[in-house]
C-alpha cells in the first residue's frame, strides 16, 4: 500500500487529517484507451485502491488522466469520512452495498444441495468447513471456505465483516476462513488471479467486485448474494482547485449515471438507466456503527 493510501485509511477510521504536501505524483500504467499520464493543464483522477479498475476506465470515458496518486488540481473517490486537507467534499457520488460473492458452479451446488433452494449468508456459514462432496459438489473443492478482509483496513472492510461478526457464529467462521486479505484490494485481486483455488466466496462490497469482474478467472463466475438488511459504503468526491471543482462537476453530471451504473457504481442519487450485468437487487440498509459497535467488531478479527 502506497503512503498516500496507508494515510487515507488511517484518516477514514481515526479522523486523521493529511497535508497536501505528503502527495507524490507517480505515472501508473492502465488497460488500454485509458489516460495515465498526468497533464498538468487539466485535473486528473484518482479512487480508492478497491474501485481504482473502475476509475481507469472511468478517467478514460472523461477524457481526463488518471494518477496512482493524488495531485493538486484534481478529483478523490474515497469512501466517506476521509477528510484531506487542501481537497473539499463536492457530494456523494455511489452508494454500494455489501454484498456475498460465491463462484456460481459451487453456488449451485450449495443451494440445491444444502440450502434447500436458497442459497443465503446463514446457509453458507451454516455450512464452513463441510466438505463439498458431502453435499453433491466434487471432491477436488475440499472444504467449504471463506475469504474477508482484515476490518481495521478501513469502511469497506468493516462493513464486509459487520455482516458475519457476532458470537453466535464465531468458532464457524474461524474454522472457515480460508483467505484473511490485509484489505478489500488485495482480497478480489487475490481472488481474480487464482480464481477458485484461492476461496469459495467472499464478502466485499459490489463495486469493488464488479470493478474485477472482466478479470479472466472471475468473469460472469460469480453469484451475488445480497444480505438483507446489510451495510452500504458510500464514496464521496473530492475536489481540488478550480479544475478539480469542474471535474467534480462532470462525475456528478446527470449524463454520467449511465456510465457509473454500467460499470458497477451505483449513483447515490438511486437514478440510474442501466446498471452492470452482476447486480441485482440490494436489501436493505442497516445503520451506521456506534465507535463502540465499531471497536468491539475490530477485534473480533
Amino acid at each position: 500500500m502506497s503512503g498516500w493510501r496507508a494515510a487515507l485509511v488511517a484518516a477514514v477510521v481515526g479522523g486523521l487529517i493529511l497535508g497536501v504536501g505528503a502527495f507524490v505524483t507517480r505515472e501508473q500504467p492502465g488497460p488500454p484507451g485509458t489516460a495515465t499520464s498526468i497533464d498538468e493543464s487539466g485535473a486528473s483522477l484518482t479512487c480508492a485502491p478497491a474501485i481504482e479498475p473502475v476509475c481507469r476506465t472511468l478517467a478514460g470515458q472523461l477524457g481526463v488522466p488518471y494518477s496512482a496518486e493524488p495531485v493538486e488540481q484534481g478529483v478523490l473517490i474515497v469512501a466517506d469520512g476521509a477528510t484531506v486537507v487542501g481537497f473539499d467534499e463536492v457530494a456523494t457520488l455511489s452508494s454500494t452495498p455489501v454484498v456475498i460473492g460465491v463462484w456460481t458452479e459451487r453456488a449451485s451446488v450449495l443451494s440445491a444441495r444444502g440450502c434447500e433452494g436458497e442459497l443465503d449468508l446463514d446457509c453458507l456459514l451454516g455450512h464452513l468447513g463441510t466438505r463439498w462432496d458431502a453435499i453433491g459438489g466434487r471432491a477436488e473443492w475440499g472444504e467449504i471456505r471463506l475469504g474477508m478482509a482484515n476490518p481495521a483496513a478501513g469502511p469497506a472492510e468493516l462493513a464486509a465483516w459487520r455482516v458475519v461478526a457476532h458470537p453466535e457464529i464465531a468458532p464457524e467462521l474461524t474454522a472457515g476462513l480460508r483467505l484473511r486479505a490485509t484489505d478489500e484490494a488485495d482480497l478480489l485481486d487475490t481472488l481474480a488471479l487464482r480464481g477458485p483455488a484461492a476461496t469459495d466466496a467472499v464478502i466485499a462490497t459490489e463495486a469493488a467486485l464488479v470493478a474485477r469482474w472482466d478479470s479472466l478467472l472471475l468473469k460472469r463466475r460469480i453469484s451475488f448474494v445480497y444480505p438483507d438488511p446489510g451495510p452500504f459504503i458510500d464514496y464521496v468526491v473530492l475536489a481540488s482547485g478550480r479544475k478539480g471543482r469542474e471535474l467534480a462537476d462532470r462525475l456528478l453530471s446527470p449524463d454520467l449515471s449511465a456510465v457509473l451504473g454500467s460499470l458497477g457504481v451505483r449513483p447515490a442519487s438511486g437514478a440510474a438507466p442501466s446498471l452492470h450485468e452482476a447486480m441485482g437487487e440490494p436489501g436493505g440498509r442497516l445503520p451506521e456503527l456506534t465507535p463502540a459497535e465499531q471497536e468491539a467488531l475490530e477485534k473480533t478479527w
